[in-house]
Formats: structure tokens, C-alpha cells, sequence
């Protein structure tokens, strides 16, 4: 089992923050970076025991909270496991930005910690497992980069993915398309 954890500290009010990872996989979902993923679809939205996923990483809804969201991996998948996007208040008072970036102070705001976390096993040859993995961190980070856009207004440059990566991930999106 591999516990892969991305966080991003940031400034943002937590009921934002809430109503933002609550429209996730809704008809009004800001925060999937679908500019580069399929889209996160789920049969009964964001409720336990709907099914769904994006592309073809399948899974199922396990715990909404309204500050997280709980995965597992579909019982047939070659995933076993369950990843979980959080959002939780890491403080108040000034945030402070990289040296030279100065302060930032906004009445109502706090210093956030977003979390992806993925706990997965799988059913893949090593090579095959490292790319997945690559491939979610990519994924990982482009969902941080939105939910700091939504909060803050701050744009990120996409991350490269390289030759190899960037392949395997128009592999990946040719076989959405075929659906």
C-alpha cells in the first residue's frame, strides 16, 4: 500500500471553502480541473454510496463531510483503496507569504490546508503503478491549483508532464473519449 499526500496552504474563508468541495462532481463543480482531466461524474452526486469516477478510475462515495470527501476504488478495479480530499483551518491571523511576498490580510480569513490524500494498492506490474501514481500527482496538484484559484484568485502555470507522462495521459483521455 502507498500513501501518496498532496497539501496546499493557502488564505480563504472555510464556508467558501466548504461550499466549493460540496459542488464537487455537481452540475455547478469548479474545482475539478477538467481543462485536463475527464470529468468526475458520480450517479447520485456527492452522496455516500454513489458510484462513479473519471475516466476509467472507477470508485464509490464512502463519507461526505463538509469539510471532506472519502473514495474507495470500485471492488473490480485493479485500484484498491480509497483516497480522500479535505479541507480544514490551519490557523488564524496573517498568513504569511514566500520571502518577499509580503502579508495578506482579508477580514473573515484564515490560513487553510487543503489535502489529497491516496492510500492505493494495485493490481499493476511496478512500471505500470509508478505511472498511475504520477499521472494522480499531476491530477492532485491541478485540483489544489482550482481550489486556490476559487479561494484566492491566484493562477498557477499547468505543471509539464514530460514526453512519456504527457503520452500515457492522451492515452488515458483517447480511451474517455471512446465511452
Amino acid at each position: 500500500m502507498i500513501r501518496n499526500v498532496h497539501t496546499r496552504a493557502m488564505r480563504g474563508d472555510i464556508a467558501e471553502a466548504e461550499s466549493i468541495l460540496g459542488e464537487l462532481a455537481g452540475p455547478a463543480d469548479e474545482l475539478w480541473p477538467r481543462w485536463r482531466w475527464p470529468a468526475l461524474l458520480l450517479d447520485r452526486g456527492l452522496q455516500v454510496g454513489s458510484r462513479g469516477g473519471h475516466g476509467s478510475v472507477r470508485y464509490r462515495v464512502v463519507e461526505v463531510e463538509p469539510r471532506s470527501v472519502r473514495f474507495g476504488f470500485a471492488p473490480r478495479s485493479l485500484l484498491r483503496g480509497e483516497h480522500e480530499l479535505s479541507v480544514r483551518i490551519a490557523g488564524q491571523g496573517t498568513f504569511r507569504r514566500p520571502p518577499g511576498e509580503g502579508e495578506e490580510t482579508r477580514p473573515g480569513w484564515m490560513n487553510l490546508e487543503w489535502q489529497h490524500r491516496l492510500d492505493v494498492a494495485a493490481n499493476l506490474p511496478d512500471t505500470a503503478f509508478r505511472l498511475v501514481i504520477q499521472l494522480h500527482d499531476v491530477l492532485a496538484e491541478d485540483l489544489l491549483d482550482q481550489a486556490e484559484r476559487l479561494l484566492t484568485g491566484v493562477e498557477r502555470e499547468p505543471r509539464a508532464m514530460g514526453a512519456r507522462l504527457g503520452m500515457i495521459h492522451r492515452i488515458y483521455r483517447a480511451l474517455d473519449r471512446e465511452r
